[in-house]
């Protein structure tokens, strides 16, 4: 507090203003009070009326809280310095939005203008700044991915090459038609390393093309394997349906699948929709239908599927 030269205190004008807002909403509650009392006992604050009601007595209260709402608007009331002292407070708060809708309250006449258009000015080099630091920090992140991501592809070239190398057990992937597909699922992660190769890249394509002679060399190797335990899984299935599945000696590029239900030529269309996929995806080339052993009419279905060498895609 500080006092003039006749002694008397002087309160600064935005300590006063915070004071008299406190105020104002003391005596609003206090109106809110009155009125719900009011309504209930209209004739305790009226006193020089004999017959009192509750119509008469918000009449009053309007009247009164009509005459609160001038007054606290008088006294709340900004001009262009608080306008311009708000967009401040905004503004080294780099709150710049805020602090651009409070000087849209100063006008262009008014003595304060000068000043906001400077703010103005201000912000608008300030979130230039911003906004090209923002611009290099994505780009920079954009390559620190980039430089992972390769660091990674690399590492995973490498890392699958010495895999191989050292041997796969691919003893693991047998004894059931899904672990059969857990190692399709193998050639084509194999696959797809060799694909994210960048060609950019010098290092990561002579890995792609180390890691591509190897996988088709064990593709060559695995896949008549990898049919010949299909053929022998599945006939132990469809033996309780009276089903026989056999595959060919050279290879098992065919399979020929044999039981009375096949006399039936909506069967075999049936079983074949159903089987298409994943004959195919073990790159069986023909699939055959007959109804029992010797029978000289042979229903079959080229699969067409990729050679063996050919890397797993799925497509």
């Amino acid at each position: 507090m500080l006092k003039n030269e006749a002694g008397l205190i002087l309160i600064p004008a935005d300590l006063l203003i915070k004071y008299l807002a406190i105020m104002l909403t003391f005596i609003f509650l206090l109106l809110i009070i009155l009125l719900i009392v009011g309504l209930k006992e209209p004739g305790f604050f009226i006193r020089w009326h004999y017959d009192v009601n509750q119509k008469l007595f918000v009449f009053y209260w309007a009247i009164v809280f009509i005459f609160y709402l001038v007054i606290a608007g008088w006294i709340t009331k900004k001009d262009a310095k608080d306008y311009y002292a708000e967009a401040e407070t905004h503004f080294y708060k780099g709150q710049y939005y805020e602090a651009r809708n409070a000087l849209k309250n100063v006008s262009s006449d008014d003595p304060y203008r000068w000043m906001a258009d400077d703010m103005l000015t201000d912000m608008d080099s300030l979130e230039k700044v911003e906004r090209e630091e923002r611009k290099k920090a994505v780009l920079e992140k954009k390559k620190s991915d980039k430089e992972k991501e390769i660091e990674q592809l690399t590492a995973s070239l490498k890392r699958e090459i010495k895999a191989i190398d050292d041997g796969v057990n691919f003893s693991e992937y047998r004894g059931s038609v899904e672990s059969l597909q857990f190692g399709l699922v193998l050639f084509a992660t194999w696959a797809n390393l060799i694909q994210d190769a960048d060609p950019r890249i010098e290092e990561q394509v002579e890995l792609a093309s180390t890691l591509e002679q190897k996988v088709k060399r064990i593709q060559i190797q695995e896949f008549p394997k990898m049919r010949k335990e299909y053929v022998r899984i599945v006939d132990e299935l469809m033996w309780e349906h009276d089903i026989e599945v056999e595959g060919s000696a050279q290879g098992t590029r065919w399979i020929t699948f044999t039981g009375g239900t096949f006399a039936s030529n909506g069967n075999i269309k049936d079983f074949q929709t159903e089987m298409h996929e994943v004959l195919k995806n073990f790159r069986f080339l023909q699939s055959r239908y007959k109804w029992y052993e010797h029978d000289d009419e042979v229903t079959y279905y080229e699969l067409s599927p990729k050679k063996d060498s050919d890397l797993v895609d799925f497509k």
